[in-house]
């Protein structure tokens, strides 16, 4: 099955009046189709950070500390914000166009490429002794649109036959659907946990730590499968 490379691809912006240019690992890959207009959207999640001064000698840090990540899309892209100090937070949204006024960089894209990957059973997978890039596809049907989450499996539990993924962050739609339609505002970062095929839960790690939700997989169509 051919997946975006979660290792190769990358968040990556460039404040052309400064001079320098950002990269940001992607974390995780959502694309969402609207099963009423057959819109279909990618957004990427990038890595979180806690943001710094940039080419200095000390106080590498920024005051006050935050913490944050972006969401990007082709058309759009939202930055959540943390502050640690304080607690405050903040979600912003931007058009990706470049507008010196409203834009926090001059550009931002997302260089992408692509894997191809093997289905497998993930029991007999973990109890190799060398298991790298282990990727895992969740697909979900939610607020009338088809969900295709992508991710890499960053910690994974197995005992004989029982197994259970806890991993993040990723990119969901919060609950409860304020909208007719999905929006990028919709989405936030969160932590998932799966132990078996037919359910997953969720708990969204902004603007704080949220209740935990169940999301249950519709049918046959769609689940959970892991790749190496």
């Amino acid at each position: 099955m051919r997946l975006i490379d979660l290792n190769e691809s990358k968040i990556i912006f460039r404040a052309l009046n400064s001079g320098f240019t950002g990269f940001f690992d992607i974390e995780a890959c959502l694309e969402v189709v609207d099963k009423q207009t057959g819109i279909h959207k990618q957004y990427f999640l990038g890595a979180p950070v806690l943001a710094g001064n940039l080419f200095v000698q000390e106080n590498l840090l920024k005051k006050p500390i935050y913490y944050y990540q972006i969401l990007y899309s082709d058309d759009e892209h939202v930055i959540f914000r943390n502050e640690v100090s304080s607690k405050l937070f903040s979600k912003k949204k931007h058009k990706t166009t470049i507008d010196k006024n409203t834009f926090v960089f001059d550009s931002i894209f997302v260089s992408k490429k692509y894997t191809q990957r093997v289905n497998v059973n993930i029991v007999n997978v973990l109890k190799k002794i060398n298991v790298f890039n282990l990727m895992c596809v969740l697909k979900v049907l939610l607020f009338g649109c088809e969900l295709i989450l992508t991710f890499r499996v960053k910690h994974i539990n197995l005992i004989n036959n029982l197994w259970q993924l806890e991993t993040g962050p990723v990119v969901l739609p919060s609950f409860p659907l304020w909208a007719s339609h999905l929006e990028i505002n919709q989405l936030n970062p969160c932590f998932i946990h799966i132990n078996n095929y037919g359910c997953c839960e969720i708990t969204f790690t902004f603007p704080l730590f949220n209740k935990t939700k169940q999301i249950k997989l519709n049918s046959c169509e769609y689940g959970v499968n892991f790749y190496i």
